[in-house]
């Protein structure tokens, strides 16, 4: 392996590293919980899109700290978040 490979991989190793990683607390620099977001979790959210699809409001997770989907969700008419449109309640 050359200098310059071993130098890559640890460039990329270190920069992969996160000094909040498992602590459970934001970093210095984590977004707001956007307005109007629903929390189903310990820092989990749901937040409502601008626009609906198909007529049906959807959102989409989000979290400070821990890494979510990025998927359109839907809630069902048990107020549960479903990725199926065809579960959704949307009257």
């Amino acid at each position: 392996m050359s200098i310059r490979t071993a130098l890559l991989i640890t460039g990329l190793w270190l920069a992969a590293c996160d000094p909040n990683s498992g602590t459970g607390t934001p970093a210095r620099d984590s977004p707001e919980v956007p307005a109007g977001a629903i929390e189903i979790g310990e820092d989990h959210y749901m937040v409502p899109l601008d626009q609906p699809v198909d007529g049906c409001p959807a959102y989409r997770a989000f979290s400070r700290t821990r890494m979510v989907a990025q998927a359109i969700y839907f809630r069902a008419a048990d107020g549960r978040f479903v990725l199926d449109r065809q579960r959704a309640d949307c009257d």
